[in-house]
């Protein structure tokens, strides 16, 4: 096996969009070497690294298929996004399901989304009792019934689990978490995790905190970063993030900054969450100078930091940072994202750029009722630049879009 693994992973970089001829070349040199005979291993990989529609066929090729070559070929239309397709194929695979095969389908079913098969998929799972029993199964169960929002199915497939793993008791904190159910998600950490000595991995940790957050509990998020500290944790980037946007949200700005300044790394979301948290709490000249700050620090603004930078803009009333975050967003190709033109939009208005905020807004692609609402203020300022007439016209035409919108 080991001797085989830079096959492997040569097949895994073959199956990249870049490389569309290398998964040929070493399909050819691994039917002359004779290995793909020999190892259902190597030819799933070959099977994961050719386009979908050509795998399929080369699936068709195979006299008796095994498991493990049936679920490269559903791995191949994951990859791709073909949901349904991956559904579609089960009939003809000449195999059944196992424990493997059954996280796909219900990855399908979640982003189609199509609850009525996934609880098809949970079905079949029940059918076969060992896969029903197996963590990993469960997990996806889990994952599949939060996406939909059923909680009742969530939980019953966290008990058909004897001995759950940390990712299956991860999968249930978080799936309470993305649906609203903050307490719920406390609860269950508290009984399942820490009631059962079961230490928590960094990524239980985001979803507890992230639950804290909801709550705006002071408290907790406060226990929940000394149990951080206490057990190294520190170590995790995204977990530290986490912490620091629950010190932002509950407006802790001075604990917040006590944690950023001791960060020994730093990501664009670290700083886009002081930059947020700055601008949320109305201290929009603190917010531009962590941003300029990082722009020293060689970290390239996204989508997010253009609108929280924008935000500060408006509150400072600073429009030539305004124009300059601007530019920046022309150079992303941002600009015309809807929440990005938003922002910019409102940000001129505020400082009384009239006609940049209508240019910028006449080529936004998408508008939805903000984006007009905000640039509606702008028209009775303009009456002063134009006819009264022209005016009249202009917002006869910019208000019908509007309310056919809102009908």
């Amino acid at each position: 096996m080991r001797g085989w693994q830079p096959l492997q992973k040569l097949l895994e970089a073959a199956a990249e969009p870049s490389t569309p001829h290398a998964a040929a070349r070493l399909h050819a040199h691994l039917l002359r070497s004779g290995h793909l005979h020999s190892s259902h291993h190597l030819t799933a990989h070959v099977l994961a690294s050719y386009p979908p529609s050509f795998a399929r066929h080369l699936f068709d090729e195979i006299p008796v298929p095994t498991p493990r070559l049936a679920n490269a070929l559903l791995r191949a239309r994951v990859r791709a996004h073909q949901w349904r397709d991956v559904l579609l194929l089960i009939p003809s695979l000449r195999v059944r399901p196992d424990a493997f095969t059954l996280p796909l389908l219900l990855k399908s079913c979640a982003m189609l989304p199509s609850l009525a098969h996934g609880r098809a998929v949970h079905a079949l799972a029940v059918r076969s009792c060992a896969a029903y029993a197996d963590a990993f199964v469960a997990t996806a169960l889990v994952q599949m019934y939060a996406k939909f929002g059923d909680i009742v199915g969530l939980i019953n497939a966290y008990n058909t689990v004897e001995k759950p793993d940390m990712v299956l008791r991860t999968s249930v904190v978080t799936g309470y978490e993305q649906n609203g159910m903050a307490q719920a998600a406390l609860q269950f950490f508290a009984r399942n995790v820490v009631g059962q000595g079961v230490v928590p991995s960094p990524v239980t940790l985001v979803s507890v905190i992230s639950a804290v957050a909801q709550l705006r509990d002071a408290r907790s998020g406060q226990a929940c970063h000394g149990f951080v500290l206490r057990n190294d944790f520190g170590y995790d980037l995204v977990l530290v993030n986490a912490i620091l946007g629950f010190y932002m949200k509950i407006e802790a700005v001075q604990d917040a900054r006590r944690l950023f300044e001791g960060m020994m790394e730093r990501d664009i979301i670290t700083w886009c969450c002081m930059v947020t948290g700055y601008v949320q709490s109305g201290d929009a000249c603190e917010a531009l100078s962590v941003y300029k700050k990082m722009v020293q620090a060689g970290m390239k603004p996204n989508s997010v930091t253009v609108v929280s930078v924008a935000q500060a803009c408006s509150l400072a009333l600073d429009v030539e940072e305004g124009k300059r975050v601007h530019d920046i967003a022309v150079k992303i190709g941002c600009e015309l994202e809807m929440t990005v033109a938003t922002a910019l939009v409102d940000m001129y208005m505020k400082c009384s750029c009239h006609e940049n905020a209508m240019q910028l807004f006449r080529r936004m692609p998408k508008k939805d009722a903000v984006a007009w609402r905000r640039s509606l203020v702008v028209l009775p300022k303009m009456v002063s630049q134009t006819s009264r007439c022209e005016c009249s016209s202009a917002c006869c035409w910019m208000v019908l879009p509007l309310m056919l919108s809102l009908w």
